[in-house]
């Protein structure tokens, strides 16, 4: 599976995937998006049918305000709204990839979203939000190796489906190294290691 490591707002991400369809010959018909760090997840809207995933979009938590990201994808016939409460991260995210139809491109057929609370010294207290769509083709699952690590989506879409899915996990009391060897500057908030590389 696809990773690389980026620095974004000073935190260690690891990107991983996108799964699903990675063969765009008609790159004209699917838009690439990007959402790196943009806060903690507050809440998944996903429209789907019975087939396959027609969009997803996410509200992040942002500097103490919830932001409503952009729409990845189009409408279906189904709408679900997932909210996660104060002290609820999501665990896991699960799904599958494959064709709705011979002719049609490749496209997210199904997900599925885990979650862990650990409020009150209790825990974990898990939930499961899904399988949306229909679960066939190819199975594929981003594990977040950790409490409140999930730090981002990104993937690709057309105006109708879903075509891809990936993530971004934040890697905690982890260093990054620049190409030449050098160690960057390191400092640590509430348990958080920051680095900040020299440029290219």
């Amino acid at each position: 599976m696809p990773q690389s490591r980026t620095i974004n707002n000073e935190l260690v991400l690891v990107k991983m995937g996108p799964r699903g369809n990675l063969n765009l010959e008609r790159s004209c018909l699917y838009t690439a998006w990007d959402e790196p760090c943009y806060g903690r997840v507050k809440q998944i809207l996903i429209s789907y049918s019975a087939y396959s995933i027609n969009s997803i979009q996410m509200v992040y938590e942002l500097n103490g305000e919830e932001v409503l990201g952009e729409r990845h994808g189009g409408d279906g016939d189904f709408f679900e709204s997932i909210r996660f409460g104060t002290g609820h991260y999501i665990t896991s995210i699960s799904g599958h990839y494959g064709y709705v139809n011979r002719d049609d491109p490749m496209t997210i057929c199904s997900l599925k979203f885990s979650t862990a609370s650990y409020l009150h010294g209790r825990g974990p207290t898990t939930a499961s939000y899904g399988p949306f769509g229909r679960e066939t083709g190819t199975l594929f699952r981003f594990d977040t190796k950790g409490i409140d690590s999930l730090r981002g989506f990104h993937g690709t879409s057309s105006s109708t489906h879903l075509s891809s899915i990936g993530v971004y996990f934040a890697l905690p009391n982890v260093k990054h190294l620049s190409q030449s060897g050098e160690q960057p500057a390191l400092r640590s908030i509430a348990g958080m290691t920051m680095v900040a590389l020299p440029p290219p």
